[in-house]
């Protein structure tokens, strides 16, 4: 089923070339949406409340990429600003209250880290939080977890670069490109170096419980780019890029693996996941307009377009829940997009 988001943008929901280099972030600017939504057959569906231009620094090729949003119980909304290495904290209503660069006892960030095939768009930098409100990221080109209180202060962090081979256990990592994190404060790492891709299970301090993933387990392959987890903790699900998937695994230590119907739903390089209260998955797709809705065992329930009036489609890359709505990043204009979900 396709529910499509009609939405009216004007030029202010733009980014200037001008707007979000380096130095003090400004008040991003946000501006109301109303438009007419085509109801799905199974009920109602998110409804495109509000687009944020959040102060980003741009690339060399003009470029604004997010390559990480969380929100936390609140509704505070968490980004990566991967071109400055930098996370900024926004309120509810999408000002900027914050932001830092790493640098507070853990060391400065490093996101710009190479892609690893051509037209590559995300690069690491991924981010999670916590109930109670803590903030992990991943520092994906110094190979360790970052973990932050939500105003920004330093807490800790853990991990070291691993050999060109993966190395056994604890905190050596290839490439750290992805974290989640359980109601439990389990932490989820998502290691996608060479040919495979790992997880590693962490306690909120950092110290290590046990990994899984190796040659050929379940497919597991370095096109694995998105991990999320469900509120209990009963679920981890991993997107890959490459094979154009997405898989539920048992986090009871088996490991269980649940594909999803994802031939059936067309999907097409997911890019990131999300899991809300209810056990529904959400994913955005590389290049598409869309967020598939999914149910914990891997059936499609929903395909959401997003619609935007303007010729150049939406991008939408890294998505997160808060509470009442979805977050998604349009790479197409810099902007966060907010879609608030009807009781």
């Amino acid at each position: 089923m396709l529910a499509a988001v009609m939405v009216s943008l004007s030029s202010a929901c733009v980014q200037d070339p001008g707007t979000g280099r380096s130095g003090t972030p400004s008040v991003g600017q946000n501006e109301s949406s109303s438009g007419s939504v085509v109801p799905s057959v199974e009920g109602s569906v998110p409804v495109l409340d509000v687009v944020w231009t959040v102060p980003l620094t741009r690339d060399r090729s003009g470029s604004i990429l997010i390559d990480g949003v969380a929100v936390d119980q609140v509704g505070n909304v968490f980004v990566v600003d991967s071109v400055a290495n930098r996370v900024l904290r926004l309120d509810s209503t999408g000002r900027v209250q914050t932001s830092w660069r790493g640098t507070r006892g853990g060391g400065q960030f490093n996101f710009n880290v190479p892609a690893t095939r051509p037209g590559e768009l995300f690069r690491g930098g991924r981010i999670a939080v916590d109930r109670r409100g803590d903030i992990y990221v991943a520092d994906t080109g110094n190979y360790r977890i970052q973990k932050f209180s939500g105003e920004g202060r330093f807490l800790t962090s853990w991990g070291v670069e691993a050999s060109t081979t993966f190395e056994s256990g604890r905190n050596r990592f290839g490439r750290l490109f992805a974290v989640a994190v359980d109601r439990s404060i389990t932490v989820y790492a998502l290691d996608n170096r060479s040919t495979q891709a790992m997880v590693r299970e962490f306690d909120a301090m950092g110290h290590f419980h046990e990994q899984w993933g190796r040659p050929g387990l379940q497919g597991l392959t370095s096109g694995v780019v998105a991990i999320a987890v469900d509120p209990g903790g009963t679920s981890v699900y991993l997107a890959d890029y490459d094979t154009d998937t997405i898989q539920r695994f048992a986090a009871d230590g088996s490991h269980s693996v649940t594909p999803f119907d994802t031939v059936n739903a067309h999907l097409s390089h997911p890019i990131d996941l999300a899991v809300d209260d209810r056990g529904h998955v959400f994913a955005t797709q590389l290049d598409l307009p869309l967020i598939q809705e999914y149910s914990a065992d891997g059936q499609l329930l929903h395909t959401y377009e997003v619609n935007s009036g303007s010729p150049e489609p939406a991008r939408l890359t890294s998505i997160a829940i808060g509470p009442g709505a979805i977050y998604a990043f349009d790479a197409s204009r810099g902007s966060l997009l907010k879609l608030r979900v009807p009781k």
